[in-house]
């Protein structure tokens, strides 16, 4: 899904006018099969399962017109599993996430990936809160690529969409930008 969903971005950026084809997506747009496939996924692995998910679902968006009813069908049954399994302390999805640091970062990222199904679709997401205190929560340090760029885009995704402590997220995000520009190579690395 992960290679394909970039290569599908690739040749969109390239072939504009080409719509890709998907045959392959048909099988999730049986409930039957899509709540097998949901009721496989591994919360212990939250940062694997956020990417399985919103790669299946931006396919699913790319889906031709005829197919349409059947993905909106499909799409809101990912949405039923999300409600379901969300943590309203921490508005993440993940095995864990309640007693151990590293498990809670790492549904934190994973969740980042499930989060854009929401601002994709306009929906208001629930504990987003809850997620901007964790994330207000964690120094403004460098600890990874993808570690650094979730947290920016939670805390600038929730300031964007509610009021909820804008000031604390402009001074968090001000100062992860001065340490990320001094940790940035000359070459933009």
């Amino acid at each position: 899904f992960h290679v394909t969903n970039y290569s599908v971005g690739a040749l969109a950026f390239l072939c504009p006018s080409e719509k890709p084809m998907l045959d392959f997506v048909s099988p999730w747009l049986y409930l039957t099969f899509l709540k097998a496939w949901l009721a496989e996924r591994d919360l212990r692995d939250p940062w694997q399962e956020g990417n399985n998910i919103v790669n299946l679902c931006g396919f699913l968006m790319l889906l031709p017109r005829e197919c349409q009813p059947q993905a909106l069908a499909a799409l809101s049954e990912i949405f039923k599993w999300h409600y379901r399994l969300q943590e309203p302390a921490t508005g993440f999805w993940g095995v864990g996430q309640l007693s151990d640091d590293l498990l809670a970062l790492h549904a934190m990222a994973g969740s980042m990936h499930n989060f854009h199904l929401w601002y994709a679709l306009g929906e208001k997401l629930p504990y987003q809160d809850r997620s901007v205190d964790f994330a207000l929560a964690q120094e403004p340090k460098i600890v990874s690529a993808c570690i650094d760029v979730d947290l920016v885009d939670l805390l600038v995704h929730a300031h964007l969409l509610n009021d909820y402590r804008r000031s604390d997220i402009e001074a968090w995000l001000r100062e992860i930008l001065i340490r990320l520009l001094s940790f940035q190579n000359a070459d933009g690395g």
